[in-house]
């Protein structure tokens, strides 16, 4: 997703991991404000911190951790 590199490190099967960092990708290039944001970082050269996007912290655990996202096959 340009002009980032996005990488995602699991053990299991390669399909739900696939899934899941689709699916990250898709929400925060849909959601205009966390985008924005991202852009503007990355612009200035700085590191996001989940201070400055408080919504990313609980979707990453959801999708990566917690897993309690589903996902259809």
């Amino acid at each position: 997703m340009s002009p980032f590199l996005m990488c995602y490190v699991f053990k299991g099967q390669s399909y739900s991991a696939q899934q899941r960092i689709r699916y990250f990708i898709d929400k925060i290039q849909n959601d205009e404000p966390v985008w924005q944001t991202f852009n503007k970082f990355n612009q200035i050269n700085k590191e996001i911190q989940f201070k400055d996007i408080p919504s990313l912290e609980p979707l990453i655990n959801g999708i990566f951790m917690d897993k309690t996202i589903p996902l259809h096959s």
